[in-house]
């Protein structure tokens, strides 16, 4: 029998217009304060990283978390790939699917095999503003 994968997943999308100054925008300075130890972030597609944490969660599964800010413009329907578990034993033996319900959005992540994390809008659409950050924890089977 085909054992079922224990996800978890908590999300939620704070969204605000970049003139009330509480926005992060110097990349540079986001990533000075982010752990990027075992999770790099994909700078050059224009994602900045406050925040990862990557652990073993259980002996067969594994925690991350990512706190991500991405100027709202992109097409959020297609796949954009996030960053990178940059620690082997971190990284699941087979791709694994992430998703949940984010405001009026259903967001999916992906990880893959080769650490590549990957995050799309599947239904929904995120509200149209200056900048989105994303927070979220996961915590997939190995």
């Amino acid at each position: 029998m085909r054992s079922f994968i224990k996800i978890t997943m908590l999300a939620a999308v704070m969204m605000g217009q970049q003139q009330t100054g509480y926005a992060q925008t110097d990349h540079a300075e986001a990533l000075r304060n982010a752990d990027s130890t075992h999770f790099s972030v994909n700078s050059k597609g224009g994602w900045q990283m406050y925040n990862s944490y990557v652990a073993s969660a259980k002996r067969d599964s594994i925690r991350l978390e990512l706190i991500l800010q991405r100027n709202d413009d992109i097409k959020w329907e297609e796949w954009h790939q996030v960053g990178t578990i940059r620690t082997a034993r971190f990284r699941p033996k087979a791709a694994r699917k992430i998703s949940a319900r984010l405001q009026q959005a259903e967001l999916e992540i992906e990880i893959r095999p080769d650490g590549g994390c990957y995050l799309r809008v599947g239904s929904g659409d995120l509200q149209q503003v200056n900048q989105v950050v994303i927070p979220f924890i996961v915590v997939f089977k190995k």
